[in-house]
């Protein structure tokens, strides 16, 4: 039996559930928690109990596999009662892919994901890993952002948190506003040329796609009306085998990698995304990222 937990027009979650057989998955849909009964004991270690949505019901004990991509606020409920039960069921579901056991492929622990929450700590991560990472300040100090620009001559800047920001360069234009990093840390690296290459890990399968665009930020190519070309390609053995490890781990049974491969041939790593959009790229190249995912939650972990 497998789990799934998040927003059932949630691109991922979409696609993982469209590759898997019904009368043996239970969406809880965060949308529709008013649907959900159950009775789950939760100890170190150990989970057992069921849960129900409308006629449909799971033993915890029968999971192989748990996809969670939850949001993770719950704004769009105006009843205050609404809102504790939402934040209470969320807390429930959090715990239950903590402690079930290691047979049960988690697709991903939130102690795992919870290395995306501060990039400059997850990119001393990545460089343990072998991967060159680019040359990186976090500051509130106009000074200090304006010296770290005018010594590597070219600078990307973004936000230091897992949550979403669009990465741009960091410009002479950009000089009069630095006075608002004063109360909010902001990160800025040197940039790297190259293509970049989105890397998803599922379990020991790796599934790599190549971008080439002139946009800074090949996610919003469309807002600065640069062109953007996604080919599946095959990574060298050496890079592939290490997003494996790095991604194992982390404990991530997914995982997006983020690479650009420079003019000579170096691969340099951004990111480690620990829930990723994974359906965008999909939906570009027709690899078949979601059945891998839903033969990992079938089978299990082991």
């Amino acid at each position: 039996m497998i789990l799934i937990w998040g927003d059932r027009d949630d691109g991922p979650v979409t696609s993982v559930l469209a590759k898997l057989d019904p009368d043996k998955t239970l969406l809880v849909d965060q949308s529709a928690y008013a649907r959900l009964q159950g009775e789950l004991r939760l100890d170190d270690g150990h989970a057992d109990g069921w849960l129900r949505v409308d006629c449909r019901t799971i033993a915890v004990e029968e999971l192989t596999g748990f996809y969670l991509r939850p949001y993770s606020t719950a704004a769009s409920f105006d009843s205050h009662r609404l809102l504790d039960v939402t934040v209470a069921v969320d807390g429930i579901l959090l715990n239950l892919a903590e402690v079930l056991p290691p047979t049960t492929a988690v697709v991903n622990k939130p102690s795992a994901m919870a290395t995306n929450d501060s990039k400059p700590t997850q990119a001393a991560l990545i460089a343990s890993f072998g991967f060159p990472v680019p040359e990186t300040i976090v500051t509130t100090d106009a000074d200090v952002a304006v010296a770290f620009w005018e010594q590597h001559g070219d600078v990307i800047y973004k936000s230091t948190s897992g949550v979403r920001s669009i990465a741009k360069r960091f410009t002479d234009a950009h000089r009069a506003r630095l006075s608002n990093i004063a109360n909010c840390p902001t990160q800025f690296q040197a940039f790297v040329p190259g293509d970049d290459h989105r890397v998803h890990v599922v379990g020991d399968e790796v599934f790599a796609t190549r971008i080439v665009s002139e946009a800074t930020d090949y996610r919003y190519a469309s807002l600065t009306g640069d062109e953007r070309a996604m080919t599946t390609v095959t990574l060298p053995n050496d890079v592939a085998t290490r997003c494996i490890t790095m991604a194992r781990a982390l404990d991530l049974l997914l995982a997006g990698i983020d690479l650009r491969c420079t003019p000579d041939g170096t691969w340099y790593c951004f990111e480690v995304n620990t829930s990723p959009a994974f359906s965008w790229f999909e939906s570009h190249t027709g690899q078949p990222i979601a059945t891998a995912i839903a033969s990992l939650l079938g089978r299990g972990h082991g």
